[in-house]
């Protein structure tokens, strides 16, 4: 595959640049190509070659310039992977004529869910690695990102640079029609064009707490009701829904109940 670059001299088209790229049988480029025009043939400008582990991740990065005669080492990038694939350091180095010289380096870490938890960057001083800079990520239960930490390093300890923290509201945006059917909990009638009746048994007397949602998660109404231990009727107010499906949400006594409803 290539990209040939030309312009217009008002009279014919003029070679400016060609890109010229190759890929692998998964897809993955393995080499970049680049090369200027010089009125006569195509000059080798830059090089760069690509390679990859049985997963395609890209394990490394290797770009040359050319000299006028041969093709001579650039900086290279080197990437290292654990078995679930996540990108655990990358390397750069640089060449300097005769090998290659560390540049930074970066070292990733996962929890146990594969969430990226930290990137430490670190700075090569010709003798030793030393830390630049720090990011750290929390997530909660549910894998959702709840922080992050940006951190310098001053030479002794590690300072703060910004942070930021995420809070989450779960939000009912349907109920299957599995949860529906429960036990202890009845809503009649269904459909309904005026109020419904909720029956229900309660282990113990307290208070009910009652939300209505559309099957877009909008709370329509909530509201508190007293309830008696036993099996009792609770009229719940509709008359003032607008026509379509909705789910009556019950919390009581430490348990949540569903059931799905139609106004007409």
């Amino acid at each position: 595959i290539s990209f040939l670059g030309q312009s217009w001299n008002d009279t014919v088209w003029l070679n400016v640049l060609l890109h010229s790229f190759t890929y692998d049988s998964n897809h993955n480029q393995t080499s970049f190509l680049a090369q200027n025009w010089n009125d006569t043939i195509w000059v080798n400008f830059v090089l760069n070659k690509y390679t990859y582990d049985k997963h395609n991740n890209q394990t490394s990065f290797l770009s040359l310039s050319w000299n006028d005669t041969s093709w001579v080492n650039s900086n290279l990038d080197s990437n290292t992977y654990d078995a679930h694939n996540n990108q655990l350091s990358s390397l750069a180095q640089n060449w300097n004529g005769a090998s290659w010289v560390n540049l930074t380096l970066d070292n990733c870490t996962y929890d146990g869910n594969n969430n990226q938890t930290s990137i430490l960057y670190e700075n090569w001083n010709n003798t030793a690695w030393t830390n630049a800079s720090l990011y750290n990520y929390a997530y909660d239960s549910d894998n959702n990102q709840v922080s992050f930490l940006y951190q310098n390093w001053n030479g002794t300890a590690w300072v703060n640079q910004d942070s930021s923290f995420w809070y989450y509201q779960s939000i009912l945006t349907g109920v299957s029609n599995q949860m529906v059917q429960q036990e202890n909990m009845l809503v009649f009638p269904n459909p309904t064009s005026n109020n419904i009746t909720l029956h229900c048994t309660q282990q113990g007397a307290g208070f009910m707490y009652v939300r209505i949602v559309d099957m877009l998660g909008n709370t329509i109404n909530s509201f508190t009701l007293k309830s008696t231990q036993g099996t009792d009727n609770y009229t719940i107010p509709t008359s003032a829904l607008a026509p379509g499906i909705y789910i009556i949400q019950i919390n009581s006594n430490g348990k949540t109940l569903y059931s799905k409803f139609v106004k007409e």
